[in-house]
């Protein structure tokens, strides 16, 4: 992800200078949501509980992709 962010870097986009990624892996029973930010880059680690019910899943996908 590191790698990625960086290699899109080009001077003339601020944004893409400061572009942010979300590695998002399935979990049972476990939920995480942490980051780091890497020379303006910012990474993003979450998870989401795939034994909930489909309402707490589909409410956690909605919290991970609002935080973005």
């Amino acid at each position: 992800m590191y790698a990625y962010l960086r290699s899109q870097e080009t001077g003339e986009d601020g944004l893409r200078d400061h572009a942010s990624g979300l590695l998002l892996h399935p979990a049972t029973g476990l939920e995480m949501d942490e980051h780091i930010e890497i020379q303006g880059h910012r990474i993003r680690f979450a998870t989401v509980d795939l034994s909930a019910r489909t309402r707490a899943i589909r409410d956690r996908l909605l919290q991970v992709v609002d935080c973005l």
